[in-house]
Order: C-alpha cells, then structure tokens, then sequence
C-alpha cells in the first residue's frame, strides 16, 4: 500500500475544528453570495485554481452543473439548512466557534448553527467590550443604557454582560 494512500484515508476520516468562523446569513439577506470578494479580486477570483477547485466540489456536492448560478439555484432549492447540512458534513467540522462581532444583514444566531454542528461557541470579542468600556467613560462615567439578558429579561451591566459573553450567551 502507497503511504500516501494511508495518509489520505487517515486525513478524510479526522474531524474538524472551524475556530474562528463567521455566522451564516439567511438566503434572503442583502449580503451578496459572493461577498468574501472586493476590488480586483471580484474579476480575478474565478479564474484561481482555488475558486475553480471549490466551485467542482460543492457543485459535486449539491449535485448541479458546474456554474456559480447553479449553486445558487441549489441553495435556494435546497433550503439554506439543507444545503449548511450538506457542507458542514462533508467538511466534518465538529466544533465552530463563532466570531459573531460583524453585525450583517440576518445573521443566524448560535441555536440555529447548532443544529448543524454538535459544539458551537462563541469568540471573545475583546474589541467590542473595549468599545462598550470606552463608550462608558465618555458618558463621565455615569451608568450607560443597561442590556437585557435575552434568557431571564432582566437588566445586566457591564461586568455581567462581559461575563456572559465569555461563556457563549448572546444578549
């Protein structure tokens, strides 16, 4: 046997760690499809060998003809869960953690990445509660707008809301 035939079976059976993803967009968000690209790399980016290697294997795996509008087409007919499903198991992934600090256009939440992956969390957004400090002090310190804690409906501050963040709960 080749060892990089062992090599190979042994690399497509190992499961995955996504550590550091971006929350999924609703079919219907104002966020393009293909909005990963800008400037040049717009008119480049289908001629890579990346993008043309990708494009065969998710065409592949939604069964369509090999076009960016077939994909589409297949998202739309598959239904958004669906067509995550497909991806998120042949890519194996068994844990995402979330950088959910970009505010798009119908962002999904944690609960509905969870029905894809079986451990999902959330990145610290450290930038974010700097932000929010920073916002407090230009108040002169006095007590800014309090954030309800969307599980109990209860006023939070700061500290609190830090901490639940930390451990992966979403306000």
């Amino acid at each position: 046997m080749d060892a990089f035939e062992e090599l190979k079976r042994a690399v497509e059976r190992v499961e995955i760690v996504d550590a550091h993803a971006h929350n999924i967009v609703a079919l219907d968000s104002t966020v393009p499809f293909l909005s990963c690209f800008s400037g040049d790399i717009v008119s480049d980016s289908p001629h890579t060998l990346d993008f043309k290697r990708s494009l065969d294997e998710i065409c592949e795996l939604y069964g369509s003809s090999l076009s960016l509008d077939s994909v589409q087409e297949s998202r739309g007919r598959l239904g958004l869960a669906s067509s995550a499903a497909i991806c998120f198991k042949a890519a194996r992934i068994a844990a995402l953690l979330l950088d959910d600090g970009i505010k798009l256009d119908k962002t999904l939440d944690i609960k509905w990445h969870q029905s894809l992956v079986p451990t999902v969390g959330r990145i610290l957004q450290v930038e974010h509660v700097a932000e929010k400090i920073l916002e407090q002090r230009e108040m002169g310190g006095r007590e800014r707008e309090s954030t309800t804690d969307a599980a109990t409906g209860e006023s939070v501050g700061l500290e609190e809301e830090m901490l639940l963040n930390r451990k992966g709960i979403t306000m």
